[in-house]
């Protein structure tokens, strides 16, 4: 897989350098039979002291939103506000 980290300063100045993540991997082996080559996109935060994924886009375009696993097709987006 391949990764890009991103970086923010603390009010002190102390840089924190793993505030969040994209990662790309592969799904599952990828072999010499270019119809079974399928990637994620995965997005991660950095929460309690520690990084953590918040969303997971898999190859067929199912996203999963606060959980590791992409189980559902997002046609219509509304935006929930919870008190």
């Amino acid at each position: 897989s391949v990764s890009m980290s991103f970086g923010l300063a603390r009010n002190s100045g102390t840089f924190k350098d793993k505030a969040g993540k994209i990662q790309v991997g592969r799904e599952s082996d990828w072999t010499s039979d270019d119809a079974k080559i399928d990637a994620f996109m995965s997005f991660s935060v950095y929460q309690n002291n520690a990084l953590s994924e918040k969303m997971r886009v898999d190859s067929t375009g199912k996203v999963g939103i606060g959980t590791t696993s992409a189980d559902e097709m997002i046609t219509d987006f509304a935006m929930i506000r919870v008190s």
